[in-house]
């Protein structure tokens, strides 16, 4: 997870799969991969109601903000009160304001599940989640139910917040009170804490009947221009139609402790522009993080300098988060043009105008950065690199963990691609997405974790890659 302010406002909707048979066609019976520890989280049920799509209210923001559900509630101790959740794809743990959900009108009114959060506040030693990017939340593990949509979850296990900071400092200014985690339960920071593992939303939902499949599938919809854009996620399953050509399944990354994913981690082949490669050998690849808490995408130093040549002339400065490159005159930029990301064969356009923005006039006249002066330069907004003086620090710090090895490709990437994280079958399927589509109604393939999920083309990396550098050679 990487929480830095968009530069548009986002907006989420969200639908949730009822399960329905798999057309035997689709589906070839395996022995399960599950571990135990997943084997614990399964509870398939297949129904044969009719499909009960649940669309949260896409909202506005007040502030620039990263994709959120807007409509789940908790049993609130006072009240039933709305608190707008980020949607985390690059983490595993499930946190919300306790200031938020605690909120009662006297003092009077707190029962016991207020006052067990006063009492955990009092601990010397609450319970804490710290995220790659210097993010620190702390609270209590607590467990209530969760309303969502029409369905009444039980027992949800969050860690109720009283204190959650970015690098030491208040980060209070974006507008939602909570973040819940889609990835692995292998990958939660609570099992580092008494709490030990608990179930996130994908497995809530199966767990309790909801669905057959821990799998989601996401897209986003284009909005009118300055009012940024709307996620919308499928728990369960996928939309045949609202994407462009087939589906290419990737292998996730394994831990390299492991020998299993903890992460959404894929490999990501080229970066280019105009056909100039950002990876300067062909069979270079990184390893990414499909990450829906960053706004950005973070690349390596020397593959965003390369990516920032192929664009222009520039300059380089940076704040203590990243590194940012100065174009001197973007006025007569296509910005339509596109750079290609590219998994495999598979190539995932996205235009200049994700990846560099304008300088305002607040830029201008703050003088925080020399080289900003004139209203005709732009900067990257949509990569980023970390600052050297960090990346030098961390090496100084002994060993490094996975997390130096992958980088990121945040919200500017995937709202141009379709995905399905199929966490069961660790894989995930990918395709740019066909925007004209998403009026229609979706047509809807659902999973059981019993069976293989079929119907996907399959790419394999050593070919691939074999047969990409023998036509660039």
């Amino acid at each position: 997870m990487l929480l830095h302010c968009a530069c548009f406002l986002i907006c989420a909707a969200l639908a949730v799969a009822q399960n329905l048979p798999v057309p035997l066609d689709q589906i070839v019976k395996r022995e399960s991969t599950a571990t135990a520890e997943d084997r614990t989280f399964q509870a398939r049920v297949l129904k044969d109601n009719p499909i009960d799509d649940i669309v949260l209210r896409p909202s506005k923001l007040r502030a620039p903000t990263l994709p959120y559900f807007y409509d789940i509630m908790f049993d609130a101790p006072c009240r039933h009160t709305k608190i707008k959740i980020s949607v985390d794809t690059g983490s595993s743990d499930f946190w919300l304001d306790s200031g938020v959900w605690c909120k009662c009108d006297t003092r009077k009114q707190f029962p016991q599940w207020c006052n067990q959060v006063d009492t955990f506040q009092s601990k010397p030693a609450p319970d804490t989640l710290k995220y790659d990017d210097g993010h620190v939340v702390k609270g209590a593990f607590l467990s209530k139910d969760l309303i969502f949509g029409d369905k009444n979850l039980k027992n949800v296990t969050f860690l109720a917040a009283w204190d959650y900071s970015l690098n030491g400092s208040p980060d209070k200014t974006n507008d939602w009170n909570g973040l819940v985690g889609l990835g692995y339960l292998r990958n939660q920071q609570a099992q580092k804490t008494d709490r030990g593992k608990y179930l996130t939303l994908p497995y809530v939902l199966e767990a309790q009947g909801n669905t057959s499949s821990n799998a989601f599938s996401m897209w986003f919809k284009k909005t009118e221009r300055g009012k940024g854009f709307e996620a919308s996620i499928l728990f369960g399953g996928y939309p045949k139609n609202y994407y462009k050509g087939d589906l290419t399944v990737f292998k996730m990354i394994k831990h390299l402790t492991e020998y299993r994913p903890s992460e959404i981690l894929i490999r990501l082949d080229r970066l280019s522009f105009r056909g100039v490669d950002a990876l300067t050998r062909c069979k270079d690849s990184l390893g990414v993080l499909l990450d829906t808490g960053s706004y950005s995408s973070w690349l390596p130093f020397d593959t965003f300098h390369a990516l920032a040549r192929s664009l222009g002339k520039y300059e380089t400065d940076s704040n203590s988060n990243r590194t940012f490159a100065i174009f001197e005159d973007c006025s007569g930029w296509d910005l339509t043009e596109a750079v290609v990301f590219q998994f495999g064969n598979l190539k995932i356009p996205v235009p200049l105008s994700d990846i560099v923005r304008n300088v305002n006039q607040e830029e201008i006249e703050s003088g925080r950065f020399p080289e900003i002066y004139d209203s005709k330069q732009c900067i990257t907004h949509g990569i980023a690199a970390e600052p050297k003086a960090k990346i030098i620090a961390r090496g100084l710090q002994g060993n490094p963990s996975d997390h130096v090895y992958r980088f990121i490709l945040g919200v500017t990437f995937l709202r141009h691609a379709f995905i399905l994280y199929d966490l069961p079958q660790e894989e995930v399927a990918l395709a740019p997405i066909k925007q004209s589509a998403l009026k229609n109604k979706a047509i809807l393939t659902y999973f059981d974790d019993l069976y293989d999920h079929k119907g996907q083309g399959s790419y394999n990396p050593v070919e691939g890659v074999r047969e990409s550098c023998s036509l660039t050679s």
